[in-house]
């Protein structure tokens, strides 16, 4: 789960580089470029996501082993910290999925780096950003908090109980 906040943080990169890359004379090259970096991250989120879940799971079965009832429910909150950041982590693959297919499916050669768009000339600057419209930041503090939730909740079941 923690690498892929580093394969996340690569895709932020990409992401703020979309943003600006129609701006660029080498659009066509850098959207390319974009894309296919995309295509990888998004691909090996995805296959990490099995393992990830199986070991929610492993720790939602080790729930049921313990006979502290304190133990158990601090258990409980961890599965749930980390199944909530599991879902946010999987959340993002998919939008990444219709990023990807969007930048498929578009003719970047028919872009006219030249044209005015009076439309997209009158969008405030957040709405012209990928990460926003994805609210990718977003999600990102949600799996981070998760996270930090989960450790924490760890960390304090292990001091209680191995201080027994």
């Amino acid at each position: 789960m923690l690498a892929n906040n580093v394969t996340l943080d690569h895709v932020g990169v990409q992401l703020d580089d979309f943003n600006t890359l129609f701006n660029k004379p080498d659009f066509a090259l850098r959207f390319g470029g974009v894309r296919t970096k995309l295509v990888a991250y998004d691909g090996a989120l995805l296959k990490s996501l099995p393992q990830i879940q199986s070991e929610i799971n492993a720790l939602r079965s080790a729930e049921t082993m313990t006979t502290d009832p304190d133990a158990a429910k601090a258990i409980h909150a961890m599965a749930q910290e980390l199944q909530r950041s599991y879902d946010k982590q999987h959340a993002i693959t998919i939008d990444l999925q219709g990023v990807i297919q969007g930048m498929m499916d578009y003719d970047v050669n028919a872009h006219d780096p030249d044209e005015f768009n009076v439309y997209e000339a009158s969008l405030p600057k957040d709405e012209k950003d990928i990460k926003v419209y994805l609210r990718f930041d977003g999600e990102r503090d949600i799996i981070n908090d998760a996270e930090n939730k989960a450790v924490d909740l760890a960390y304090d079941t292990a001091v209680k109980q191995c201080t027994k």
